[in-house]
């Protein structure tokens, strides 16, 4: 069964963001039920590091009883990690992570995304050697959280999602610090929106050419957002362009919404799988789909009959995922 997992010719990748409905768990185990899990890869969503100050007294700091004003609490600025909404390591996501310890042992590749539409997170990780002291700090108290969740968890990788500016010094260096701390088999991945790889500026202000010149080889591959504005699935002309730019389409996966109700530029399994075609026919080594998210794909509301697993098989129908290259 890993085997089988491991020589899909390409990839076929899930966001799993929505773990709770209407308090019911929107289980992802529909997909690995059959003896040849569906997926290649699973990316939990979204890891947010968070910034809160706590008032401190000190035992010296007693009023003055010749000073009208008592002195001010100090502020303590504390970091603390949730997954969502929620502490990761809180009961509420107990059931996910049996589900990921499960999607683990039928070969599935499971990583965690940091980042995303959620500001601040980033920020906290952006020190560039040269810069105060302190930013170094709080770099090292953001990161050691980072990388213990990784590790207490068994994550197989990292997804990072700048949607916020950030330094291109700083995503240098946070990248080859994940590449020191963890073994060669660990994922570093990234989710750029498509101008980023097309010679223009998205959210991140980052130069994805620039970073793939001084990373890449750093980088196992990108997820390559292609809705919201950022450009569309429906065709191969996006895609293309990428590659024209000088990035790997090996190294590409085609970031597609799965549901209408997740943004804008919901690409329907006819018009997408033309565009995987076309692709396909141009550049054989192209390396897969990464589908937002989990929760009603393949549905045009929220509420209804269960539709993701007949998502996910139909895709990797599209795919055509026989025996080829390791993944």
């Amino acid at each position: 069964l890993l085997l089988a997992v491991e020589s899909r010719s390409k990839k076929l990748i899930v966001y799993h963001q929505t773990y709770h409905y209407e308090g019911k768990l929107q289980s992802i185990l529909p997909l690995i039920e059959d003896p040849t899990p569906i997926v290649t890869h699973v990316v939990f969503a979204a890891l947010h590091i968070n910034v809160t100050y706590e008032e401190e007294r000190h035992p010296k700091d007693t009023q003055d009883p010749d000073k009208p004003e008592p002195p001010k609490p100090r502020k303590k600025r504390r970091l603390h990690l949730t997954l969502n909404d929620h502490d990761p390591y809180d009961a509420y996501y107990d059931e996910v992570w049996k589900e990921k310890a499960a999607l683990r042992a039928k070969g599935v590749k499971t990583l965690l995304l940091i980042g995303g539409a959620a500001h601040g997170t980033i920020s906290e990780l952006d020190y560039a050697p040269g810069s105060f002291e302190s930013n170094r700090e709080r770099f090292e108290i953001a990161y050691g959280l980072v990388r213990d969740l990784l590790i207490r968890k068994q994550f197989d990788g990292l997804d990072l999602d700048v949607e916020e500016p950030m330094t291109q010094s700083g995503a240098e260096r946070f990248i080859r610090r994940i590449r020191q701390d963890f073994p060669k088999s660990f994922l570093v991945t990234m989710s750029p929106m498509a101008p980023g790889l097309q010679g223009g500026r998205e959210l991140s202000l980052l130069d994805y050419s620039g970073l793939e010149a001084t990373c890449g080889h750093l980088i196992n591959w990108y997820h390559v957002q292609f809705y919201n504005g950022w450009g569309s699935a429906g065709d191969a002309a996006g895609y293309e362009k990428l590659v024209e730019t000088g990035f790997d389409p090996s190294r590409l996966v085609l970031a597609v919404l799965s549901s209408p109700v997740h943004g804008h530029g919901f690409v329907d399994l006819d018009q997408l799988g033309q565009a995987i075609a076309q692709i396909t026919r141009g550049h054989p080594e192209f390396a897969g789909v990464a589908c937002w998210e989990l929760f009603a794909s393949g549905r045009k509301e929220k509420e209804g009959k269960p539709t993701e697993k007949a998502w996910y098989t139909n895709l990797t129908a599209i795919l055509g995922n026989i025996v080829g290259t390791s993944l």
